[in-house]
């Protein structure tokens, strides 16, 4: 069966508006069988004393499975990607609590983030997002190592202080 690429798109940005709202939760964006689906889960928090997650980068001192340091909260968004013939970046606002700012991002699992800016239509350079409260994010991951109907998942936190 061929797959329309409008309907492709549609379903595309259609996850990508429901997940930058940030009201939406557990999206599937699947259309047919065979058609990639992206699960996003309610954003948690670990705060500082709690075991850290990752290794953060640029943050000093820090180690997976120790506490998270003084001064830090780190947001997270748990993200699994069904593929299917066709191939999503879906893409969400990280937004830090209300008086926190980002300072940087990390990931575990088999996704990762691209940073991409305010909102995911524009470009960053550097690291403009240090210091704002919200930053885009699109999910990405290998997939050419990953078949149609196979799933993988990870995790994307910001670090706010």
């Amino acid at each position: 069966m061929l797959r329309s690429p409008i309907r492709t798109v549609i379903a595309a940005a259609t996850a990508t508006a429901l997940l930058a709202a940030g009201g939406a939760y557990a999206v599937d964006v699947a259309l047919d069988p065979g058609t990639s689906a992206v699960t996003l889960s309610k954003p948690f928090q670990i705060k500082a004393g709690e075991t850290n997650p990752v290794d953060f980068p640029g943050l000093k001192g820090d180690k997976p499975g120790e506490p998270l340091p003084k001064g830090y909260l780190a947001v997270g968004y748990k993200v699994t990607v069904t593929q299917g013939s066709d191939f999503l970046h879906p893409s969400f606002t990280m937004s830090c609590p209300a008086g926190r700012k980002l300072f940087t991002f990390a990931t575990d699992g088999k996704v990762t983030a691209q940073i991409v800016g305010p909102n995911p239509f524009v470009r960053r350079s550097s690291f403009d997002y240090q210091g704002k409260r919200s930053w885009a994010v699109i999910v990405d991951y290998n997939r050419r190592e990953l078949r149609d109907g196979q799933t993988i998942s990870g995790t994307i936190y910001g670090l706010c202080r």
